[in-house]
């Protein structure tokens, strides 16, 4: 048997800490790459990736942040938001060292691969969350 001290009674409360603290980074560098995409598009292309691509990421960050913030698909916008993290890592730091290098971006993957195996939690508008034993 589990203590009480043990058991764990806040899980939706902390996917909640977890919602709102990715939501909060990714929809800052989302606005950051819209509102400077000049310098967006300039850095995909130095990496010769389709420019198409800086759109695309900067929509995945914003529109993905402002649903995990209301935890609306949010197991699918976190995978969304990780695999963009993964691909981030692959194409631009995987040669930088860790420290100061991905260590950031692997957080971010790893918190948001996390988190959409874990799901919304009860704090959330989409009806599917509200019940957390389903």
């Amino acid at each position: 048997m589990i203590k009480k001290c043990c058991a764990v009674t806040n899980s939706d409360l902390g996917i909640l800490v977890i919602r709102f603290s990715l939501a909060l980074v990714f929809i800052i560098h989302g606005l950051a790459k819209f509102q400077n995409m000049q310098g967006t598009l300039a850095f995909f292309t130095s990496l010769s990736i389709w420019p198409a691509f800086a759109y695309l990421v900067a929509g995945i960050e914003l529109f993905g942040g402002i649903l995990l913030l209301v935890g609306f698909l949010t197991p699918w916008m976190s995978l969304a938001l990780g695999l963009n993290m993964m691909m981030a890592i692959l194409l631009v730091k995987i040669n930088k060292p860790f420290l100061g290098g991905y260590e950031y971006d692997l957080t971010l993957m790893l918190a948001s691969l996390g988190l959409s195996l874990l799901g919304t939690g009860k704090y959330t508008i989409c009806p599917c969350g509200k019940d957390s034993k389903k």
